[in-house]
C-alpha cells in the first residue's frame, strides 16, 4: 500500500492551523482565480445595458463573448510552458497586470469592433490564469491535498460569476456599466502588485516559511521535482502522443462548452426567455453558481478522501469525474423543457453542481503525471477548453435566436455523455509522464 494509503494527512482543520503560510498562499492564488472570473464574467452581466446602448443584437454579443475565448485558446500552452520554464511568480504578475489594463480599457470601447479588440486583448492576458495559478500551487502542496486544493480557487471563481450580476446591477446603478469595468480593472492590478511581494516559487525561498511546513514538503516523494521551475526540456511529443492528456483535453472540451452558458448567456436567458426582471436575475443568476461552488468543495474533498483512504490516485480522480459528468448531462435536459421558471432554475443549479464536483480532480491530474511540466500540461488540456467555449457562446446564440433553447441544452447534455467515456477510456492519473517520455 502506498503512502497515502499509510496516513500521509489529508485536508484537515489541524494543517490548516499548522501550515498558516501554505493555506495563505493558496487563498492569494484564490483570490487571482476570482479576479479572473469577475473579468471574465463582467461582460455577460453588462450585455444587456451593452446591447441596448449601442444596438448589438444576440448574434454580434455572442461573437464579443467568443472574441475573448478564441484569445484564450490561442496563448494557453504558451502560457503554461512560460509559468513552468520561468516560474508562476513573474508569469501570473504580468498577465494579470496587462489583463486588468485591459478591463480598465473596455470601458472606453465605442462600437461592435472596439468591444470584439478590447475583450480579445483581456482574453490574452487571461491565458496565464489557469495553467499559470495550477503551477503555482504545485510546490506548495502535497500529493493528498491536490484535489482540495486545485478545486478550490475554482470555488472562488464561481463565487466571482455569481455574485457578478448583483454586483454589476449595484455599481452600473451608481456609475453606469462603464464604473463596473473600472473597479474590477484596479482591484486586478493590485491583486499583481501583492502577488509579487509575497509569493514565491519555490517554499524553501521565502522569508516566512517555517520549518515544520518545509518538513511536510520534504516529506513528499516528489517534493524535490516540484521546488521550482522546470529544469529539463519540455517533452512536447510524450504530451501528444499520451493518452491521458488526449483524455483530459476531450474531457476539458465537453466541460467548458456547458459551463460557458453560465458565464455568457444565462442573464440573457433569464430575462429574455424565462421573464425575470432585471433585479430578478441578479438573484436567480447567481443560484446555479453558488451550487457550483459546493461541487468545487466537495469533489476535491472526496477525491482526496479516496486518495487517502486507498493510495489509488487513478480510483480518486476518475470515481468521481465520471459520474459527474453522467449527472451533469442527466439535470439539463429537464431544465430546458420544464414550463416552471423556478423549477428550471434548480435544475441548472444542479448541472452546475456536479459539473464543479469534477473540477478539483481533473485540475489535479496534470500534477499527478508531471509536477514539473504541469503548467504546459493545464496549458494543453485548457487550450482545448477555450476551443469549445470559443464555439459555445456563438452556437447558444445562434440556436436561441428564435427564442428555442430546447436544441442548445440537449446537445450540452450529449456533449457531457462523451466527455465521461473520453474520461473511462483514456485517463490513467497513476502512469507518470516522466516514465512515458524516458521509455521514448
Amino acid at each position: 500500500m502506498s503512502e497515502l494509503a499509510s496516513g500521509a494527512p489529508a485536508v484537515s482543520l489541524y494543517n490548516l492551523r499548522k501550515n498558516k503560510l501554505r493555506w495563505g498562499i493558496l487563498a492569494l492564488i484564490s483570490a487571482m482565480f476570482f479576479i479572473t472570473f469577475l473579468d471574465k464574467a463582467v461582460i455577460s452581466a453588462t450585455a444587456p445595458m451593452i446591447s441596448k446602448e449601442f444596438g448589438i443584437d444576440r448574434a454580434g454579443m455572442g461573437m464579443i463573448f467568443s472574441s475573448f475565448v478564441i484569445a484564450t485558446a490561442i496563448g494557453q500552452i504558451p502560457a503554461g510552458w512560460f509559468a513552468d520554464r520561468f516560474g508562476p511568480r513573474l508569469t501570473l504578475t504580468i498577465a494579470v497586470a496587462f489583463w486588468s489594463l485591459m478591463t480598465l480599457l473596455t470601458a472606453s470601447a465605442v462600437g461592435f469592433l472596439t468591444f470584439c479588440a478590447v475583450r480579445f486583448l483581456t482574453g490574452l492576458g487571461e491565458n496565464a490564469a489557469w495553467p499559470g495559478g495550477t503551477r503555482a500551487l504545485v510546490p506548495w502542496f502535497r500529493k493528498s491535498e491536490r484535489g482540495f486544493v486545485q478545486g478550490a480557487p475554482h470555488l472562488f471563481a464561481r463565487f466571482a460569476t455569481a455574485i457578478v450580476p448583483m454586483i454589476t446591477v449595484a455599481i452600473a446603478t451608481v456609475w453606469g456599466w462603464r464604473g463596473v469595468y473600472h473597479v474590477f480593472g484596479f482591484l486586478g492590478l493590485a491583486w499583481a502588485a501583492i502577488y509579487w511581494r509575497l509569493y514565491r516559487d519555490r517554499p524553501q525561498d521565502h522569508p516566512l516559511i517555517s520549518a515544520g511546513e518545509l518538513a511536510q514538503l520534504d516529506a513528499d516523494a516528489e517534493g524535490e521535482t516540484t521546488a521550482g521551475a522546470a529544469r529539463t526540456g519540455t517533452p512536447w511529443r510524450a504530451i501528444f502522443t499520451s493518452r491521458t492528456c488526449w483524455g483530459l483535453i476531450v474531457g476539458a472540451g465537453a466541460y467548458s462548452y456547458c459551463i460557458f452558458f453560465y458565464t455568457t448567456w444565462l442573464p440573457t436567458y433569464l430575462i429574455a426567455y424565462r421573464g425575470f426582471s432585471l433585479g430578478e436575475m441578479g438573484v436567480f443568476a447567481s443560484l446555479p453558481l453558488f451550487a457550483g461552488m459546493a461541487g468545487d468543495v466537495v469533489g476535491g474533498l472526496l477525491s482526496d478522501r479516496i486518495l487517502s483512504r486507498t493510495g489509488r490516485i487513478g480510483l480518486a480522480r476518475k470515481a468521481v469525474v465520471i459520474p459527474c459528468f453522467l449527472l451533469a448531462a442527466v439535470a439539463l435536459v429537464p431544465a430546458a423543457i420544464t414550463t416552471d421558471r423556478t423549477l428550471s432554475v434548480l435544475l441548472l443549479a444542479a448541472s452546475l453542481f456536479f459539473l464543479e464536483m469534477l473540477t478539483g480532480p481533473w485540475w489535479a491530474v496534470p500534477s499527478d503525471i508531471s509536477c514539473e511540466h504541469a503548467g504546459t500540461i493545464a496549458g494543453t488540456m485548457n487550450t482545448a477548453s477555450n476551443v469549445a467555449g470559443t464555439i459555445s457562446p456563438l452556437a447558444f446564440g445562434l440556436l436561441a435566436q428564435g427564442d428555442n433553447w430546447t436544441a442548445p441544452f440537449v446537445i450540452s447534455a450529449a456533449i457531457l455523455v462523451i466527455g465521461a467515456l473520453g474520461w473511462a477510456v483514456l485517463v490513467h492519473p497513476e502512469m507518470p509522464l516522466a516514465s512515458k517520455a524516458a521509455r521514448r
